[in-house]
């Protein structure tokens, strides 16, 4: 919100320690200086303007929102003549961006932009992620409870219409899983994809399958539950039905 005020102050101290070094007095250097820097701001400064991070704030937009601050950008609106603002997709990559901003450096590897996207796209419920970014979340998330990170993504999976559903057998399961439990996610994702397969074959009876594979005593061996699951042809290898059971 500040980026056209500190430009304008980094262009006055840039202007007022040039004008002391070629001896100019003070007072005289300060006033020349203010000039200078109302000049270069009308006409874009010759190099870009350092901005520290404390003054990045990073804000979610709808895509009408987005659309309407992209329209203000390109009609100079007067609302932003003092105002940076840049337009990124959750990917990062930059659509748009006001002219004050322009003439300000921004670390290409920003790590509050960086937390605030992959923050955005956890909302967004995103599962697949790089191992960087899945320490970067873990670090943001870390005075959360494992519960608590797996109800909040969840109720927002509720409200979108997405092809998945599971997140147990994508990067994202390091998040909602508790650390000590990591060794046991390739299985935990066997078997939701297991449950998933099952649920989508809605043609076998599984109270009869599995009482064809009991004994006398109603009891069934890993042998025999490994032969009914196989029978019912689900896309699983035979180790993988055997690591399961």
């Amino acid at each position: 919100p500040l980026a056209g005020q500190l430009v304008f102050k980094a262009l006055v101290a840039s202007s007022f320690k040039a004008l002391c070094a070629q001896g100019v007095p003070p007072n005289a250097a300060a006033t020349q200086a203010m000039i200078l820097a109302r000049e270069q701001l009308q006409t874009g400064p010759r190099a870009a303007v350092p901005i520290p991070a404390s003054q990045h704030y990073v804000a979610a937009l709808s895509l009408a929102e987005g659309e309407t601050i992209r329209r203000l950008i390109h009609m100079r609106h007067p609302a932003l003549a003092a105002v940076g603002i840049a337009l990124h997709r959750l990917d990062g990559m930059l659509l748009d961006r006001t002219e004050s901003l322009a003439r300000v450096a921004v670390p290409a590897q920003d790590e509050t932009m960086q937390r605030a996207l992959l923050c955005l796209r956890l909302y967004n419920n995103d599962m697949f992620y790089t191992d960087p970014e899945i320490e970067v979340l873990l670090a943001v998330l870390e005075k959360s409870t494992v519960l608590d990170r797996v109800r909040f993504f969840e109720d927002c999976l509720r409200l979108r219409r997405r092809e998945r559903n599971r997140w147990g057998d994508t990067p994202l399961a390091k998040v909602l899983t508790e650390r000590t439990r990591w060794h046991e996610l390739p299985l935990l994702a066997k078997l939701e994809q297991f449950n998933a397969a099952l649920r989508a074959r809605t043609n076998i009876d599984l109270q009869d399958s599995f009482a064809k594979a009991a004994d006398e005593g109603g009891r069934a061996s890993c042998s025999a539950l490994q032969r009914a699951f196989e029978s019912m042809h689900l896309g699983f290898a035979p180790r993988d039905i055997a690591s399961i059971i």
